[in-house]
């Protein structure tokens, strides 16, 4: 659904700040809304998996080893 909202949306947006503010502010625009959007994917995604019981084989040497049967 943000897929296809974004690609509607996106160049309306666009289109809208370019006409009335130039080039240079839809670009400042953009790159800040790419830049909070990076930093938002930093804090949000975990930097471990976690995978469930089921496919943990065994523990050794405090490294995880992965069952893909």
């Amino acid at each position: 659904m943000s897929i296809g909202v974004g690609t509607c949306a996106g160049p309306v947006l666009g289109s809208f700040i370019y006409t009335f503010l130039g080039y240079g502010p839809t670009f400042g625009c953009f790159s800040a809304l790419i830049f909070i959007s990076f930093i938002a994917a930093i804090i949000m995604v975990p930097s471990k998996l976690n995978y469930s019981n089921e496919r943990l084989m065994e523990t050794t040497n405090e490294q995880k080893t992965i069952s893909y049967i």
